[in-house]
């Protein structure tokens, strides 16, 4: 499947697309990730030397390009996603089979591939920020019984019922609301600081950045 990634960012946000597209190569995703921006591009992305200023481009690794698209909506960027998502499906991308927004306040953890296979079947993927819920047709959990019929050969015997969690462990439940239009494309919004979770506790390890942000110290005279 060809998926792309888009994020939209303002002010001291771009430090955060700087390491949301890190952790996008990490993660082995190969593709463009589309940052529409308000306001003028960072200094770390304009005086990076693979940085195209006519196309906007920055070629971070040979697998993934930072695509930059300028935007100035007469509202909050936060109500500019969906426009943005389609946007992008018809205008900037029409190749794209499918496209995930990812604020840029967080990273991914686990593996790309465990992302897409959340909607390789055509389904809509949306996950709170916080305090959501597992229900039975959660991907991750559609996906136990597959795991456990490959690895060990059985099957379980009743249905899964709705999971419930502690109040500690709640931060960091993902809700999954999916339908099956033919053809659809999904949106995953992930929660705070955990990308779409997949229960891969070892991505986390450190890796080297592609990109490395600078910040800017101002001093009185």
């Amino acid at each position: 499947m060809r998926s792309t990634v888009c994020t939209l960012f303002e002010g001291h946000y771009h430090h955060g697309v700087a390491t949301l597209v890190n952790s996008l190569v990490a993660a082995g995703f190969e593709g463009t990730v589309w940052a529409g921006h308000r306001g003028p591009l960072p200094a770390w992305l304009v005086r990076h030397a693979g940085f195209d200023c006519r196309a906007g481009r920055l070629q971070v690794t040979p697998e993934v390009a930072l695509q930059t698209l300028a935007l100035d909506p007469p509202r909050s960027l936060n109500y500019q996603k969906p426009a943005f998502m389609r946007e992008l499906l018809h205008l900037h991308d029409p190749a794209a089979e499918a496209v995930v927004y990812l604020d840029p306040d967080l990273v991914v953890k686990c593996a790309w591939a465990e992302i897409e296979a959340w909607f390789a079947g055509g389904e809509v993927a949306l996950v709170e920020d916080l305090d959501g819920a597992l229900p039975s047709d959660h991907p991750r959990r559609e996906g136990w019984p597959r795991f456990f019929a490959a690895a060990q050969g059985e099957l379980p015997q009743r249905a899964l019922a709705r999971a419930t969690t502690t109040a500690a462990s709640s931060a960091y439940r993902a809700r999954t609301t999916r339908c099956s239009p033919p053809g659809s494309a999904c949106a995953s919004r992930s929660p705070r600081n955990t990308a779409a979770r997949c229960g891969s506790a070892s991505w986390g390890r450190p890796t080297t950045p592609f990109i490395r942000p600078t910040r800017t110290r101002s001093t009185s005279p």
